[in-house]
C-alpha cells in the first residue's frame, strides 16, 4: 500500500510540474503583434473612399499611414503593442 501511494504522489507531482512548465512557456510567449481596422465616414453616414488614415504609437510618435478602400474600410495589419 506504501508503494502504491508514493507511485501516485510521484506520478501526481510530475502532472503538476509539467503543468507548471508548460504555464510558464506559454506566459513568456506573450502578444506582440495587433491590429485596428474601421471605416471612415462624414457626418451624414456616408462612407469615404480614398481617405487617408494614420495610427500614431503615442509613446514612440512611430506612425503608420493607409488609405480607406472603395467601401470606406481600412485596416492595419501586425503593429507592434505598446
Amino acid at each position: 500500500m506504501t508503494f502504491s501511494f508514493l507511485r501516485r504522489a510521484a506520478r501526481t507531482l510530475l502532472v503538476a510540474a509539467i503543468v507548471g512548465l508548460m504555464f510558464q512557456t506559454a506566459q513568456g510567449q506573450g502578444i506582440t503583434t495587433g491590429s485596428i481596422s474601421g471605416s471612415v465616414a462624414d457626418p451624414t453616414g456616408a462612407l469615404i473612399p480614398g481617405a487617408t488614415v494614420t495610427a500614431t504609437d503615442l509613446g514612440t510618435n512611430h506612425t503608420v499611414k493607409t488609405t480607406t478602400g472603395k467601401d470606406g474600410s481600412f485596416s492595419f495589419k501586425d503593429l507592434e503593442v505598446g
